[in-house]
């Protein structure tokens, strides 16, 4: 093979257009293989002069073996075919690029792209679930100083409640108003008894007279008598009771301020605690009705009220009676003188005869002088009955809130 002419086959061979010319025919070789020979010098000589086919079949024997194994071979003497170094789970994506797209190891998956929960950094508490509701952070105070609301992370107002009701029983009073509509009968009864030393209530009637306004003949000579006025009773009337009730407003004596998150704390507990905010006061869980506590953390019970009750306190009706008294007069006049027809004489004055109590007269009585001012009008009034207490206050609830201290 010429060497000066082993570029020109490399460079057809490295333009895939270099063809393989098989070698000179050697001695001994069959009339077959001339022929081949013979058609394979026809065809070099075709690819330009002075080109030798032994030389141009070598140039392509060695740039094709020289190829392949190049091809064949790494850097560290181990063939291409050889896959023990790749790995199959090898996507081509860059190791140092995270699952958000930032550089550097990714630590907020595993392998199969879960997220990696957050830890709660407040509180873990076993909530009971069910019935119970909460939890919420508990104020306990005097129902009477300002409420202290809700604050800081349990800053949501959830309710206030109450225990510890004051309700007296109601204060009852019953008067009774003026007696109205009563009557006095006119008409008087003028007794002549007997001064038999006997008292005058009991001694023995022995004359009655009645009589009316203005002049009333008696005519009586017996000197040694008693005299007794009787005025009637009233009549009829009636009283308005007059009943007043004194009630003092419900209260309670403690509150209860139930205060809910208003910013929920972040992060997963074990065991299927919830994540809830710190706090320093009581926290608590509450369900409707005195039901016994959950447990678990949760034993401290209140029992508690709605602010709003039903008050049912009041008095029985008062009442008064019939009324009650006297009919007054300012009493009469016994004359001593004969037809005098009730004028006084100079030297002899009428005797008064009061309303109440007896006169003795040692003179005759001829005459009874009954002034129409003397016509008795009532003194009376009414006992009032007696107004008592009744009802009470019913309240609205209760709430069983439980609390972990």
């Amino acid at each position: 093979m010429t060497l000066e002419k082993l570029p020109a086959c490399l460079a057809i061979l490295l333009l895939s257009a270099c063809r393989t010319i098989d070698a000179p025919v050697q001695d001994g070789e069959s009339e077959g293989d001339e022929g081949s020979s013979g058609t394979t010098g026809a065809m070099s000589e075709t690819e330009g002069p002075g080109t030798s086919s032994s030389a141009t079949s070598s140039a392509g024997t060695m740039a094709s073996t020289d190829a392949t194994t190049d091809a064949a071979t790494t850097d560290d003497g181990s063939s291409a075919d050889d896959t023990s170094g790749v790995d199959p789970d090898d996507t081509g994506t860059d190791p140092t690029t995270t699952s958000d797209g930032t550089s550097g190891p990714d630590t907020a998956s595993d392998s199969t792209g879960a997220v990696e929960p957050t830890p709660c950094m407040d509180s873990c508490v076993a909530l009971p679930g069910g019935e119970w509701q909460g939890p919420v952070a508990l104020s306990i105070d005097d129902a009477g100083d300002p409420a202290p609301g809700c604050s800081d992370a349990w800053g949501s107002a959830v309710d206030e409640l109450f225990s510890g009701l004051v309700a007296p029983p109601a204060q009852c009073e019953c008067s009774c108003g003026d007696a109205e509509d009563v009557t006095c009968s006119p008409t008087l009864t003028l007794n002549r008894k007997a001064n038999n030393g006997v008292a005058c209530g009991a001694a023995a009637t022995l004359d009655s007279y009645q009589l009316s306004p203005g002049c009333n003949p008696i005519n009586e000579t017996d000197q040694d008598t008693r005299w007794d006025l009787v005025v009637p009773g009233p009549q009829g009337g009636s009283c308005d009771p007059i009943g007043e009730a004194m009630i003092d407003p419900p209260s309670f004596n403690t509150r209860y301020t139930m205060c809910g998150e208003s910013s929920p704390a972040v992060g997963e507990c074990n065991g299927g605690q919830t994540c809830v905010a710190d706090t320093d006061a009581p926290l608590c869980v509450w369900a409707e009705g005195d039901v016994e506590c959950p447990g678990d953390g949760f034993g401290v019970k209140h029992l508690v009220f709605s602010p709003e009750v039903e008050d049912n306190r009041s008095c029985t009706a008062c009442t008064c009676g019939e009324p009650e008294g006297s009919c007054v007069t300012s009493g009469v006049d016994l004359y001593t003188w004969e037809d005098n027809n009730c004028m006084p004489e100079l030297f002899s004055l009428p005797t008064d005869m009061p309303a109440i109590g007896c006169v003795t007269s040692d003179f005759a009585v001829f005459d009874a002088s009954y002034p129409v001012a003397a016509i008795p009008t009532p003194q009376t009034s009414c006992e009032a009955g007696t107004s008592s207490a009744s009802g009470d206050v019913t309240t609205q609830g209760p709430v069983t809130v439980c609390c972990n201290g």
